[in-house]
């Protein structure tokens, strides 16, 4: 676990922060969904193509997304859990399930910093 992450999740939900198994992705990638508790409207606003161009219409921020970004970001739209969206990527890309956990993890604490959770 990247010790920057850690670090930001101690320090955002430190009275809680000891609970997390931080040697299992699952329980990190758990952590995180279970405290962003409803998808921020923000999530649902978010403008996607194809080409993986997310616009924010709250903000008039854009942003180039990944397709495995892309693909993840649509799934959280339609309410798609973490353990899902990992089905999801390591069915469709070449990627083993701790690799896509771990990637997705980061995502999504990304993805709450920028309010979209």
């Amino acid at each position: 676990m990247p010790s920057k992450l850690r670090s930001k999740i101690i320090n955002h939900q430190s009275s809680i922060g000891n609970q997390i198994d931080w040697e299992n992705p699952t329980s990190i990638r758990t952590f995180i969904m279970d405290h962003t508790t409803t998808p921020s409207p923000r999530l649902a606003d978010l403008m996607l193509n194809d080409r993986g161009f997310a616009f924010d219409p709250n903000t008039g921020e854009s942003y180039h997304l990944s397709p495995t970004g892309l693909a993840c970001l649509r799934g959280l739209q339609r309410g798609a859990t973490a353990a899902q969206l990992v089905t999801e990527i390591t069915s469709n890309w070449e990627v083993d399930a701790v690799a896509a956990g771990c990637d997705i993890d980061t995502f999504l604490w990304d993805l709450k910093q920028l309010d979209w959770l």
